[in-house]
């Protein structure tokens, strides 16, 4: 779960750029629907967190999220890449589920 929730906060992170320059409404709105969509996939695995299935919905989510956050980044002339995913979708899945896998008790610390 802890790598989940970094990985929302890095979202998060990315969108900040949104905010900080003029943009319209819809396009803010947009990126919190992206990110709220991402949080319903993360909850889902609350009450199943070795649900092979949910963590992989969540992880995919969460790359949609921000490749679509990424591209309005992109529109407004400013790519970043805060998370450092795979452009390639799936590899970009794969690796976020091993992460969130291995981390321990430790680092929830």
């Amino acid at each position: 779960m802890d790598g989940l929730v970094r990985a929302l906060g890095a979202l998060r992170a990315e969108s900040f750029a949104l905010e900080h320059d003029p943009v319209e409404p819809t396009v803010l709105a947009e990126a919190e629907r992206t990110i709220g969509d991402a949080a319903q996939a993360v909850g889902a695995t609350l009450d199943a967190p070795e649900d092979a299935r949910r963590l992989v919905g969540a992880c995919e989510a969460i790359v949609a999220a921000h490749e679509r956050i990424e591209a309005l980044l992109t529109a407004r002339g400013r790519p970043r890449d805060f998370m450092g995913l795979d452009a390639d979708p799936r590899r970009a899945v794969r690796r976020l589920l091993e992460q969130i896998q291995d981390c321990t008790a430790s680092d929830w610390v």
